[in-house]
């Protein structure tokens, strides 16, 4: 049995339901104040007086038109389902949509999908619940938005359900479920809705880097004395979260990694857990990591009050480092703390782009980097394939804060920034780049897996 999603008493509560249970004109006209009333809540209706309650069939070009069909026993809650067919179309692209007259910019609106999906090879790919922002002033930053976020149910349910945040400008919206390049697919949406959310709650991270030149760099326990008090400066500006370098413990050595190599918790973490709990900050730091007589280079998280949050291990080494004796990671990894998913990664990583994609299909809203010598163009390059953050602290190179369009919002380098560069960064704000839209949603839809076979093959 499909999941039904649970709404307020007061939500949607259609006519045609109603009127089936009891037909009579008292029901009847309860029915349609409820709805009424649920205007706010829950905008998306089915209404008997218009053709097929309100929706349109919608397709590019008559050769690609799916199936239509609306269904009333395969519905919920007295509401028929739309259902669309590939029709034995290679390149079938259409569905349905209805349009939303109002709505109101900067507020949440999730929406919701529950469907029966059979005959799809990929269900992002092929099933897409979107919607499209309307307005006379919104320029050319606003594209269809998707949502990504999808469980499966018993048998053939599939829930969609994502959070979207109506740009600024936006008068109205149109929801459309579409079908795309499933000629055998048949998919029922029994169930949506696009509900008024609350006002959109700014999420502001302080983030800061720092930028290490090795200067007074020697023993481990030296290098972990400069970084404190890094850590301290960082600390001074408000900082949330504060990223140290690759293998703080090593810079400026000539010592095998074996032999600065701890086993967590060690002396590295003790040192700014403690500066995690003094200044009610999360520190990120990378750190030869042993365990058993495998040595990682990894990336260790500290939550504010000196917990560990997590560790990531490199996981693409680079043949010199290799031929130390580094063992390689198995995975990318993200991380939940207070103020969102982050990812992280180390130096060479950011050399390949699946990494950060990796990541981003994660959930991660920002990707922290741990470094030694990474170029910043190549940085640049990953926040702006993905329309996501990211942050990274160096010893040879810049330390960067960069945007989901790759550009550098803060940087430290030399005696630029002074050793710290911090940013304020609301992660509750949808990043919107002129003809693209919000680039992060989009490209998590838009990837075609299927003709990228040759990036997984040996």
């Amino acid at each position: 049995m499909r999941r039904i999603f649970a709404l307020a008493a007061l939500v949607f509560i259609p006519a045609a339901m109603c009127a089936a249970a009891a037909p009579d004109s008292e029901m009847v006209e309860k029915a349609r104040r409820a709805r009424s009333i649920a205007l706010g809540v829950n905008l998306i209706g089915w209404d008997d007086s218009k053709p097929e309650g309100g929706w349109q069939r919608w397709w590019p070009r008559a050769d690609q038109a799916p199936g239509f069909a609306v269904d009333r026993k395969r519905g919920a809650k007295g509401v028929p389902a739309l259902v669309l067919g590939g029709a034995g179309r290679r390149h079938v692209f259409g569905g349905w949509r209805y349009t939303i007259p109002v709505i109101k910019p900067g507020n949440y609106y999730p929406f919701r999908v529950a469907a029966e999906v059979k005959g799809v090879g990929d269900i992002r790919r092929n099933v897409l619940c979107r919607v499209r922002w309307t307005g006379r002033d919104l320029g050319n930053t606003v594209t269809p938005e998707y949502i990504n976020s999808y469980s499966r149910g018993q048998g053939l349910a599939v829930n969609f359900e994502q959070k979207f945040v109506a740009p600024e400008n936006a008068e109205g919206a149109v929801i459309e479920l579409l079908l795309q390049w499933a000629p055998e697919a048949e998919v029922a949406f029994s169930e949506v809705a696009f509900e008024v959310g609350k006002a959109i709650v700014p999420r502001v991270v302080n983030v800061a880097t720092v930028h290490w030149d090795g200067a007074g760099a020697g023993s481990p326990a030296e290098n972990i004395a400069v970084l404190a008090a890094l850590v301290d400066k960082a600390a001074a500006a408000g900082a949330d979260v504060v990223l140290l370098p690759e293998t703080v413990t090593a810079v400026e050595s000539d010592i095998a990694p074996q032999e600065t190599a701890e086993t967590l918790p060690g002396e590295t973490f003790a040192a700014f857990a403690e500066k995690a709990r003094q200044h009610g900050c999360c520190v990120i730091y990378g750190v030869h990591e042993r365990e058993g007589s495998a040595v990682y280079n990894s990336a260790v998280i500290i939550n504010r009050d000196g917990t560990l949050a997590g560790k990531y291990r490199k996981v693409q080494i680079s043949p010199e480092e290799a031929a130390t004796g580094v063992a390689a990671g198995d995975y990318f990894k993200t991380f939940d703390l207070d103020f969102g998913r982050v990812g992280v990664l180390v130096g060479h990583d950011t050399a390949f782009a699946e990494s950060a994609r990796v990541e981003l299909l994660d959930g991660a809203e920002m990707i922290f980097v741990v470094m030694r010598r990474e170029p910043r163009q190549q940085l640049e390059a990953r926040a702006l394939d993905n329309g996501v953050w990211m942050a990274a602290s160096g010893v040879d190179t810049p330390s960067v804060i960069i945007d989901p369009a790759g550009d550098v919002q803060a940087i430290a380098f030399g005696e630029i920034g002074e050793g710290v560069a911090t940013k304020k960064i609301d992660l509750a704000r949808r990043y919107r780049r002129a003809y693209v839209g919000d680039w992060q949603n989009q490209v998590i839809h838009q990837r075609r897996t299927d003709a990228y076979l040759k990036v997984v093959q040996e």
